[in-house]
């Protein structure tokens, strides 16, 4: 649409490329097979989601930080108080 801010959508695709085979770490072609961008804008995105909180990079790959999951839990918890 109009409103669509393609390099916002596209970290979110890389975001969700790490939700995804029970949150394991992956490396970068993998997230990027997953989610259809190229390494390169993966691998600035993991960054950028890492300099904001929402992933970890370890030895074994890149995965949702403990940030991500919180989020998760206090919006479900919100949702469970309605």
């Amino acid at each position: 649409g109009d409103y669509l801010i393609d390099a916002a959508a596209k970290c979110l695709d890389v975001l969700e490329a790490l939700a995804k085979d029970g949150f394991q770490p992956v490396d970068v072609p993998t997230v990027a097979k997953r989610c259809g961008h190229t390494p390169d804008f993966c691998r600035r995105a993991l960054f950028t989601l890492k300099l904001r909180g929402w992933a970890v990079q370890t030895a074994r790959g890149w995965q949702l930080s403990v940030k991500a999951g919180k989020f998760s839990s206090d919006y479900l918890a919100v949702l469970a108080s309605l």
